[in-house]
């Protein structure tokens, strides 16, 4: 199967760049990386002491690859870690945050390619996260001797992995890893069922656990305008991550709050998955529709302006930010599953939180998990949102007797990071490149 993904390869490229003319990630991710290997080369040249090689899609698995890298570099300063990706976007959000020295471009998936950046960087090994796995820096790396492993690894029911012709490749590509860490044993049965001789498909759990808790602690560093500070006497609600269809149930069930909230001050954090000047723009439209108050956050910024005593909105038109404002709210919506799919549940459950969603969450175990140990709820019909918030106006220990729940629920699945070093580490000591460089 190796042989036959290598053969239809050519084909593929012309195919991708063919598309490229209409998708501008896909123009940018395939002009990156065709000039991958030179940079990987010549930042190989400059190296001095061992490697790790950290491969994440987009900014999602990069999310579950930094605390790993956090903890790497605390226990062996000396290594360097190098995290490739292959969307733009994780590659610019790792460039903006600024703590990984060495990012750069997956060089394109070849044998010759793949081989000679191998050959340059030494890396002791290659650690893929989640899902996007590469075949020929798979092959070409085991060929090498170079221990290669799957962590935070999932494998969805319906995933075309499972099935035939993807099933044979990825079997051939399983084998090849010393270590596949799922995040659940349901994950780890099914790659069993791919795999089923594969002697280390182990369960360490979802490193994006570790890595909200990292975010919470970041978050009280982080400074923003004091009249977003949690204020007794002011409820505070956040709608994270939200489209269109959020915002069109969000916002009316908000302003019907405010009329009915007696005399009780309340404020409603909204926080755009996609805050362009154009989306923002109209959400403010939509706020004067419904006699609601609006304040962008970059005018609370840029002015010190303090939040007014009658109920509004403050409109969050930057990004970065999503993870301190849930510190400063009391109750969290999270966006997306009135769609594909529910964003990010575990940061504002961290918090403290209630969390409510859409109907759209199967995508998310941790959202199903949430909901079973009373943490989270979800909103499946009209009218639904005005009722919770409006309940837990009436009765603050609903909230904090949710909020508890969810962030127990957190932090009783800490831990993943630690144990994935461990089998990384443990990994190369056993590895023949291990016993060379030794």
């Amino acid at each position: 199967m190796i042989g036959l993904y290598n053969s239809l390869l050519p084909a593929a490229r012309l195919a991708a760049r063919a598309w490229a003319w209409r998708d501008e990630k896909l123009s940018r991710s395939l002009a990156s990386r065709r000039g991958a290997e030179s940079r990987l080369r010549a930042q190989a040249s400059r190296l001095e002491g061992p490697l790790l090689w950290l491969h994440s899609s987009s900014v999602g698995e990069y999310e579950q690859a930094r605390p790993i890298a956090a903890l790497w570099s605390a226990q062996q300063p000396d290594w360097h870690i190098l995290h490739t990706f292959t969307s733009p976007s994780g590659y610019d959000y790792a460039r903006r945050l600024g703590e990984a020295p060495l990012v750069e471009y997956l060089v394109e998936d070849s044998p010759g390619r793949t081989g000679r950046v191998l050959d340059a960087l030494r890396p002791r090994a290659v650690v893929f996260v989640k899902w996007d796995v590469w075949p020929n820096l798979v092959v070409q790396a085991h060929a090498r001797g170079i221990p290669v492993a799957l962590v935070d690894a999932t494998l969805r029911a319906a995933s075309g992995r499972s099935r035939w012709p993807a099933r044979a490749l990825y079997r051939e590509l399983y084998e090849r890893m010393r270590l596949i860490s799922a995040v659940s044993e349901r994950d780890a049965e099914r790659f069993r069922r791919v795999a089923p001789a594969h002697p280390r498909i182990v369960v360490d759990g979802d490193t994006r656990f570790d890595q909200v808790m990292r975010r919470r602690q970041e978050a009280q560093r982080v400074t923003l305008p004091d009249a977003l500070d949690r204020t007794p006497g002011i409820f505070t609600c956040i709608a994270g991550s939200t489209w269109e269809p959020d915002e069109a149930l969000v916002l009316p069930e908000f302003a019907a709050l405010t009329r009915l909230s007696e005399g009780k001050r309340v404020r409603l954090l909204l926080v755009p998955h996609e805050p362009s000047p154009a989306r923002v723009a109209t959400i403010e439209a939509q706020c004067a529709s419904l006699g609601l108050a609006s304040v962008r956050l970059s005018e609370l910024e840029r002015a010190g302006r303090e939040f007014q005593d009658r109920a509004g909105v403050v409109l969050v038109d930057r990004v970065g930010v999503l993870a301190e404002l849930y510190a400063r709210a009391d109750v969290a919506y999270v966006g997306g599953a009135f769609g594909a799919g529910v964003h990010n549940v575990m940061e504002p459950a961290i918090m403290g939180l209630p969390v409510f969603f859409g109907p759209r969450y199967r995508n998310a175990p941790e959202a199903e998990a949430l909901i079973e140990v009373g943490g989270a709820a979800v909103i499946a019909s009209p009218g639904d949102y005005e009722r919770r918030l409006k309940g837990m106006l009436a009765d603050p220990s609903t909230c904090r007797r949710m909020g508890d729940q969810a962030r127990r629920y957190v932090e009783a699945n800490l831990g993943a990071s630690r144990r994935c070093v461990e089998r990384i580490r443990d990994l190369m000591e056993k590895s023949p490149r291990a016993k060379e460089d030794s």
